[in-house]
C-alpha cells in the first residue's frame, strides 16, 4: 500500500474551513489593493542653466547655418564655372555635406537644363528642378520652380533657399541669367550637425551636469545627444526648442518627483473586518460540522454495539427454543411457534439495525445478483404466514 493510500480523506469540515480561510485572505488582499494610494510630490527646479544652454545652442545652430550658407554660395559659384565638366563638378559638390543633386537652369535661353547626381542615387528618385512646365524626354519626377523668384535679378547675382511644402530642400545661386540649384539632403546635414553638437556639448553641458539632472539635449528624432541623471519615461516638464532650417533640437528637463504610498483607512478597516468575519464564520461552521459528525459517529457506534449485544442472546434464545420444542407436549407447540415467530421478528430488526449502521459508516456493500420473483414472494409469504393464520 502506498503512502497516499494510508492518508485519511479530507473531511467536509476541513474543506469548508480551508475555503473560508482562502476567501478571507482574498478579501483582505483585495482590501489592501483598493486602499492603496500613490501620491506624487513634484518639486520645480531652478533652470537658469538649462535656459542659458538653450540660448547658446540656438546661437551656435544659427552660426552653423550661416556657415553652411556661405559654403553653398561659394560652391554654387564654382559649379557655375564647371557646368561642362561633370567629374570636376561632382568633386566640388562632394566637398560639402548634404548635396544630393546639382542642376543648371537658364533664364530665357536655348541651353538645355542639366542635372548631375552626387553620391548614391536616392530611393525613391529625387524630383528634378525645372523651369519648364511642359514635360520633355523620358518620364521622371520633376518639381517646377518659380523662375521670377530665382531670376528676379537676372542681370546680377542672387542666392537663397527654396524651402516649400511638398518640395525637397534646395539652395540656388544665380549669375547673369544662369542658376545652379543644389538639392540638399536635410537629414544628412542634421546628422553632421548632431556629430558637431555632441563634441560641442562636452564643454557647454557641464553647467547642467553639475545640477545632477535629469536633463538632456535631443534631436528631432528623440535621440539623446547628451544627458545627465536617470531620464524618466514621461514627457519632459520643460522643453526649450532650438529650431533652424536644417534641423530641430530640444533642451529637455524634468522636475524632481517622489512617490509616497498611503492607505485609505476606512477601506482597509472595512476589508479587514469583513475578512475576519468570513474567517470566524468558517471556523464556527467547521466546528459545528465536526460536532455533528462526532455525534453521528457516536450514534452509529452506539447502535452498532447494542445490535451486536442483542444479536448473541437472540441466537442463543432461538437455539434453546429448538431444543425445548422437541421435549414439550403437542398442546404447547402453538405457543412455542408464537415465541419463535416473535424471536425471528426481533432478530430481523437487529439485522436491519446493523445494516443501517454499516450504511452510515459507509461500509455497506451492495452486490448485484439475479432476482427470481417467485422466490421473493415465497419468502415474504413464509415470513408473514404465522400472522396470517392467527
Amino acid at each position: 500500500m502506498s503512502v497516499s493510500d494510508k492518508q485519511p480523506p479530507i473531511s467536509g469540515a476541513s474543506l469548508m474551513l480551508g475555503m473560508m480561510l482562502a476567501l478571507a485572505c482574498c478579501i483582505a488582499a483585495a482590501g489592501v489593493l483598493l486602499a492603496r494610494r500613490e501620491t506624487e510630490t513634484r518639486r520645480v527646479r531652478d533652470r537658469q542653466a538649462q535656459h542659458a544652454l538653450a540660448n547658446t545652442l540656438q546661437a551656435e545652430a544659427r552660426k552653423l547655418e550661416e556657415m553652411y550658407d556661405g559654403h553653398l554660395k561659394s560652391t554654387g559659384a564654382l559649379l557655375m564655372q564647371s557646368m561642362r565638366d561633370s567629374e570636376s563638378a561632382r568633386q566640388i559638390a562632394q566637398n560639402v555635406e548634404g548635396i544630393q543633386r546639382v542642376s543648371w537652369l537658364y533664364w530665357r535661353s536655348a541651353s538645355p537644363e542639366t542635372h548631375l547626381s552626387v553620391g548614391v542615387p536616392a530611393d525613391p528618385l529625387l524630383p528634378e528642378p525645372t523651369l519648364q512646365k511642359e514635360h520633355s524626354g523620358l518620364p521622371r519626377p520633376r518639381v517646377i520652380l518659380d523662375a521670377k523668384m530665382i531670376f528676379a535679378d537676372a542681370g546680377g547675382q542672387s542666392s537663397g533657399w527654396i524651402d516649400e511644402p511638398g518640395k525637397p530642400l534646395m539652395f540656388y545661386v544665380q549669375q547673369l541669367g544662369a542658376a545652379v540649384v543644389l538639392t540638399i539632403d536635410r537629414a544628412a546635414v542634421e546628422t553632421a550637425m548632431n556629430r558637431y553638437f555632441q563634441t560641442w556639448l562636452t564643454q557647454k553641458f557641464r553647467t547642467v551636469e553639475e545640477l545632477g539632472g535629469p536633463d538632456a539635449v535631443q534631436d528631432s528624432h528623440g535621440e539623446m545627444l547628451r544627458s545627465v541623471g536617470q531620464l524618466p519615461d514621461i514627457p519632459p516638464d520643460v522643453l526649450a526648442p532650438v529650431i533652424t532650417r536644417l534641423g530641430v533640437w530640444q533642451v529637455v528637463s524634468w522636475d524632481e518627483r517622489t512617490m509616497r504610498v498611503i492607505y485609505h483607512l476606512p477601506t482597509l478597516a472595512g476589508a479587514l473586518a469583513l475578512a475576519l468575519l468570513t474567517a470566524g464564520c468558517g471556523i464556527g461552521m467547521s466546528m459545528q460540522q465536526r460536532r455533528a459528525a462526532l455525534l453521528a459517529q457516536q450514534r452509529v457506534s452506539f447502535v452498532n454495539r447494542v445490535s451486536h449485544e442483542l444479536r448473541t442472546p437472540m441466537t442463543n434464545i432461538l437455539l434453546n427454543l429448538d431444543v425445548i420444542e422437541e421435549s414439550v407436549p403437542e398442546s404447547a407447540t402453538n405457543r412455542f411457534g408464537l415465541v419463535r415467530e416473535e424471536a425471528g421478528r426481533l432478530s430481523r430488526l437487529i439485522e436491519n439495525v446493523l445494516t443501517f449502521s454499516r450504511q452510515e459508516e459507509g461500509r455497506l456493500k451492495l452486490n448485484n445478483a439475479p432476482c427470481v420473483p417467485v422466490d421473493v414472494v415465497d419468502g415474504i409469504v413464509r415470513q408473514f404466514e404465522p400472522a396470517l393464520l392467527r
